[in-house]
């Protein structure tokens, strides 16, 4: 029998035809200008932040300078330097909010971290006129984030780091480091008691007077969200939050077994509330806001952040989290725990991603129909996630009971184990700088013992080794010059790995890419035995065993093309090693060029991308390029990245892409048209599945989902009674697309399915200049899984 989800293929594309353009759905988010008793009467409409142009390499500079006066335990210089941000940045804006005041545009709040304005847009006529002002240079929509998910301290060895000291000192359990947690909030008020948990003080203590709050360790609280509870005391009331900040920071409350110290329990915790009240989502404009307040903070480390994120490099708050690193702190987050599904992965270059691992052995955790620990690589090609921990049955506090335990699952409690192990770093060496930590970290991971590849990142954090990195100091600071290579000399010691990982920031934060840093191990004739050079990461680790104890050389390269003429770099080593001078480096580009990737970014332009990113080796050498038979202009975007813009008139479809240099050419096919949907995740009676479009503001579009044994691309016009004999096309959404140019949801899951159908996921927007519906490929395919039925 026909399903009743049946369309014909003339009334579907009449019914898209006929649809209106649809308003910006109204979202919940923070605005901390706006008294709690007024937000209920903000209208329909949706919040938006505005970055700024400003001096890059000042505003670099003076968080550079930030992290200074941080590591130097100096508030009073720090507080005045934050003052003097926040100053230029409303200075900076105010030629923008006063076109905001004749909008009649709601203010919500100003960043100097990553210098926006965010406002509350009602009418898509006032986000134009904001947008066109020439002090924008981006616009970008908040959008709601959802949080990730004990005796995981012995696979991490964190007992036996709490147990060393250095130069007989007390124990390193976190002592006099600060700790940021942004989530949920934390059980302040546990059980009415007037009190937080047991787990937030002193040995787990109540009684114990400590600096925090009641006498805990909390040293401070607030809510960032944009509904916020009567008391504004950043109490929890999902438990997420608790449950992380006893993994990362708690002290042992109770007896029971299960429950054990926290990986830093006596570290201080400042609590950033950025839920809603009685929410579990997070806006990404409450993050910001948090984030800005804890990194103006001078006592901050380590910011504990286990929420979803945006896999796109440049979107604000990504920016910020690698601002944050500039201005030295550590951001810890957690990969996710949606497989393959890239669409909130965090796309920042700073920090640790970290995604979770069976408690049993290091392996990525897979759970069917319940949830997958994220797998890369990033849409852009970059390794996703960084490292894992684990994920998987972690006792830990639960909201207002102190008489047991709740055990976590996930990559949120896998990166609240790291940043309580960072913390325990920071106390081994306060001197230590993000990156060296970082670094440490990397490259003191233990191997990932079965899995995907590409959901294990470089390894499985080993707490004991990292700790006795940093208080060695296998780790070295240095800065190198664009064209220069950089060598260090080590003694491999005979049969056992030798290691090394090379680390730095992405200093100019509005880049898609980071700059590009190689590294290689070479014996001392110089020949290459190991070398690691991603021309997308700004991680690199080379590793090698040498059968008899060697002398070799550590090399740090810097291609001559890198845009930034100075990079700051941290180099980790498995044995100590003596620097050597800096070298020209007189032939770094390759003779011909390799494509690695091709990426379509950019603004649409009339249905069609107006410009194409090609990742690749040697690009700086191309001299011509022809797409679809036509001469395109281009231009060459260190490190690693061809512009590419699409000639005028160019049929979409698929088209040759061919780059010419002197040295050879090189060819890959591209698809010119209307960026594929992105659509997967596991379908079951638990999770719901993303989706995203992106086109022009206004486009119409469809999105639908066909049980079926095999794939099919939509032509033209949709093509119904498609696989298992009939079953056929699930309209799931359709409407206009915003006044960015992008529509998202979710499917909600796979309900009626018979276990192991296959369910191909398909997205169309309607081309008016063709009056037909552009199709998509193919993206995902996944089987339904019923869980608990």
């Amino acid at each position: 029998m026909p399903s009743p989800f049946n369309f014909a293929a003339s009334a579907l594309t009449a019914a898209l035809s006929s649809l209106a353009p649809a308003a910006t759905a109204q979202v919940q988010l923070p605005i901390d200008s706006v008294p709690v008793a007024d937000r209920s009467e903000l209208a329909a409409g949706s919040a938006w932040i505005l970055t700024l142009r400003h001096d890059a390499a000042a505003h670099r500079a003076a968080l550079e300078d930030l992290s200074l006066w941080r590591r130097a335990g100096e508030p009073t210089g720090f507080g005045q330097r934050v003052q003097l941000l926040s100053e230029a940045q409303a200075q900076r804006s105010q030629p923008l909010r006063a076109l905001a005041a004749e909008y009649d545009v709601e203010l919500l709040q100003e960043s100097w971290l990553n210098p926006s304005l965010s406002v509350w847009i009602e009418d898509p006529a006032e986000l134009a006129a904001l947008r066109a002002h020439p002090l924008v240079e981006g616009a970008f929509e908040a959008s709601p984030r959802q949080p990730n998910q004990v005796e995981a301290n012995a696979a991490h060895h964190i007992p036996a780091a709490h147990a060393l000291q250095v130069d007989g000192g007390p124990p390193l359990v976190g002592t006099g480091v600060t700790v940021a947690l942004l989530d949920s909030g934390m059980d302040l008020d546990t059980n009415g008691l007037g009190r937080p948990h047991k787990a937030f003080f002193e040995d787990g203590i109540e009684t114990s007077q400590g600096p925090g709050i009641g006498g805990s360790r909390v040293l401070s609280t607030g809510e960032y969200g944009f509904l916020t509870c009567a008391t504004k005391d950043g109490e929890d009331q999902t438990g997420h939050g608790t449950r992380m900040g006893a993994i990362m920071a708690g002290a042992k409350w109770t007896a029971i077994l299960a429950a054990a110290d926290g990986a830093a329990p006596d570290a201080f915790i400042r609590n950033y509330k950025v839920t809603d009240c009685g929410s579990p989502l997070a806006s990404t404009l409450a993050m910001d806001a948090a984030l800005s307040a804890a990194v103006g903070t001078s006592d901050v480390r380590v910011v504990n952040l286990s929420y979803d994120g945006t896999s796109a490099p440049t979107y604000f708050f990504n920016i910020s989290m690698d601002n944050a690193e500039l201005a030295g702190v550590l951001v810890v987050a957690s990969a996710g725990n949606s497989g393959a599904s890239t669409n909130f992965h965090h796309g920042r270059f700073g920090g640790l991603t970290v995604g979770a691992s069976f408690v049993a052995q290091a392996e990525p955790y897979f759970f069917p129909g319940f949830q997958t620990s994220a797998i890369g690589p990033l849409p852009d090609g970059r390794r996703y996630p960084n490292m894992l921990a684990t994920g998987e049955q972690i006792s830990t506090a639960e909201l207002d009971k102190e008489f047991g335990v709740i055990d976590s699952y996930g990559s949120s409690g896998a990166a609240a184990l790291v940043s309580g192990s960072a913390a325990l770093m920071f106390q081994a060496r306060p001197s230590l700088d993000v990156l060296s930590a970082k670094a440490l970290v990397l490259n003191t991971l233990a191997p990932v013992v079965a899995g995907d590849d590409d959901a294990s990142g470089l390894g499985f954090l080993d707490t004991l080794a990292a700790v006795e990195g940093a208080i060695a100091g296998d780790v070295t600071d240095g800065t190198i010059a664009a064209g220069y290579e950089v060598r260090y000399s080590a003694l491999a010691a005979a049969g056992q790995e030798f290691k090394a990982t090379l680390t730095w920031s992405r200093e100019v934060t509005s880049q898609f890419e980071v700059d590009d840093l190689d590294l290689e191990l070479r014996h001392a004739d110089g020949t290459v035995v190991a070398s690691s050079t991603s021309v997308l990461d700004n991680v690199e680790q080379v590793t090698q065993t040498f059968p008899t104890a060697t002398t070799v050389d550590v090399v740090v390269r810097m291609p001559a093309s890198t845009s930034i003429p100075l990079v700051d770099f941290a180099l980790a080593t498995s044995e100590p090693v003596s620097s050597g001078p800096s070298f020209v480096v007189e032939d770094f580009t390759a003779a011909a060029p390799a494509i690695a990737q091709v990426a379509p970014q950019g603004v649409p332009n009339s249905g069609l991308y107006a410009r194409f990113f090609v990742k690749g080796e040697g690009l700086d050498q191309v001299t011509a390029v022809d797409l679809g038979g036509q001469a395109a202009t281009f231009a060459y975007q260190a490190p690693g990245r061809l512009r590419v813009d699409v000639p005028n008139g160019l049929a979409a479809g698929i088209q040759a892409l061919t780059l010419s240099a002197p040295g050879g050419n090189d060819t890959a096919n591209i698809v010119i048209g209307v960026k594929a949907p992105v659509l997967s995740g596991y379908v079951n009676f638990i999770d719901n599945v993303a989706w995203e479009l992106q086109g022009q503001a206004g486009d119409l579009y469809g999105v639908f989902f066909s049980p079926s044994i095999t794939p099919t691309d939509f032509p033209g016009v949709i093509q119904l009674d498609i696989g298992n004999a009939g079953a056929s096309l699930l309209l799931v959404n359709s409407g206009a697309l915003n006044v960015a140019g992008e529509a998202s949801g979710f499917v909600g899951g796979g309900g009626g399915l018979p276990l192991g159908t296959v369910v191909y996921f398909q997205g169309v927007v309607f081309d008016f200049s063709t009056l037909s519906l552009i199709p998509s490929n193919v993206v995902e395919s996944v089987r339904a899984v019923h869980f608990g039925w």
